[in-house]
């Protein structure tokens, strides 16, 4: 690779980092230095982080055991009809929103 198609990043300025996510240039650039990409990655994204911001609002749930019992001798499943209706009106409103195909006769 010749200099004039050299293209200088300074991944260490702050100004360069948007979202505290390297873009496809940097990790380029960090990659080919032989760097961890993960020391250039906001500590914000890290599991660990994740976990102590959620462990106050993801509660744990109770075990089977524990469960309500339910009657479950009705299907809430959609019946053939409503299947068929459904799919009728997906194909019409794909007709209307694509005016240049061949509409149904």
């Amino acid at each position: 690779m010749s200099l004039r198609h050299q293209v200088l990043v300074d991944f260490l300025e702050p100004k360069y980092e948007k979202c505290g996510i390297p873009c496809n240039h940097g990790m380029s650039a960090i990659c080919s230095q032989l760097l961890e990409p993960e020391d250039f990655v906001n500590p914000c994204y890290s599991v660990g982080t994740s976990i102590e911001v959620y462990k106050h609002a993801i509660l744990p749930v109770n075990g089977p055991k524990l469960w309500e019992k339910l009657d479950l001798s009705h299907s809430f499943h959609p019946t053939s009809e409503a299947v068929q209706e459904g799919l009728q009106e997906l194909e019409d409103w794909s007709l209307m929103s694509h005016p240049t195909r061949a509409k149904k006769g």
